[in-house]
């Protein structure tokens, strides 16, 4: 099912959010604990913690429309989508922290990701 009625809406650099998940997935352990997102304003605040690896800070500047909204992912599947998208930006429209991310380029009408959130 594709979601509908977005409270959250925004527009990412592709390439700087890439690099911020690499980075910071590194302290997830094997790719399965989750990376938090922490959205207010125009920041996005990524961070993971992992008793075993330490913790993981990034930063990106970006254009909010709606809530902040505070939600973790799988890294692993934000970058298997980010790898295919070829846009120099990134679209991320959310409902709320139990409802899955849609991930998209602006610029390409019909090409989009879901992602299910974890659990905080």
């Amino acid at each position: 099912v594709i979601p509908s009625g977005f409270t959250t809406k925004l527009l990412v650099d592709r390439l700087a959010l890439r690099e911020a998940l690499k980075r910071v997935s590194i302290t997830a352990k094997f790719g399965s604990e989750g990376v938090k997102f922490d959205i207010k304003d125009e920041i996005m605040t990524i961070e993971s913690r992992s008793q075993d690896y330490g913790e993981a800070y990034e930063e990106l500047e970006i254009e909010k429309e709606g809530q902040d909204i505070v939600v973790a992912f799988n890294p692993k599947f934000l970058l298997d989508s980010l790898q295919k998208i070829e846009s120099d930006s990134v679209e991320l429209n959310l409902i709320d922290p139990s409802r899955p991310l849609q991930m998209n380029p602006p610029d390409v009408m019909g090409y989009l990701y879901i992602i299910m959130p974890l659990r905080l």
